[in-house]
């Protein structure tokens, strides 16, 4: 796994999100992917891996490589997993999320780009929450996992 380093006045934040149900620390360098680390420890990830390939790959244009955000292990199967904003999602980055969920499909995996619109500036300059925003199921239709235990 590569390093996940941080400097004053970058724009994302990096760092090590601890899961419960893995039991390890998950490299992220957002706070979407945060936010993703988490739901998948609600619903009891059994294995995640951050950044876990490379894909080289050739297209009509040429060729391109694209690494994955995640590797997931849930209940009901493996998940390749991206995140990327709203908006910010760009004709080569549709044409790299085509060639992961190739991939995946070849494994027997799911692939999801997990999207959220961009937070943006309101009157008073605070930021808002997105008012629409596109999440992927982790779980089957009508799976819930089961109730965590509290210590004590």
């Amino acid at each position: 796994m590569r390093g996940f380093t941080w400097r004053a006045k970058q724009r994302h934040r990096p760092g090590l999100e601890v899961m419960a149900s893995t039991g390890r620390g998950h490299g992220f360098e957002s706070l979407e992917e945060v936010r993703l680390l988490v739901a998948l420890d609600l619903v009891g990830a059994s294995e995640v891996l951050s950044q876990p390939f490379r894909l080289d790959f050739t297209h009509k244009g040429g060729s391109s490589w694209h690494i994955p955000d995640y590797l997931a292990v849930i209940s009901d199967g493996t998940w390749l997993l991206d995140v990327r904003p709203m908006g910010l999602i760009k004709d080569e980055d549709a044409l790299k999320y085509a060639a992961a969920r190739e991939v995946a499909a070849a494994c027997g995996w799911r692939y999801r780009v997990r999207q959220r619109r961009p937070l943006r500036r309101g009157r008073q300059g605070g930021r808002h929450p997105p008012h629409e925003e596109t999440e992927p199921d982790l779980r089957a239709p009508g799976h819930h996992p089961p109730p965590r235990k509290m210590a004590g």
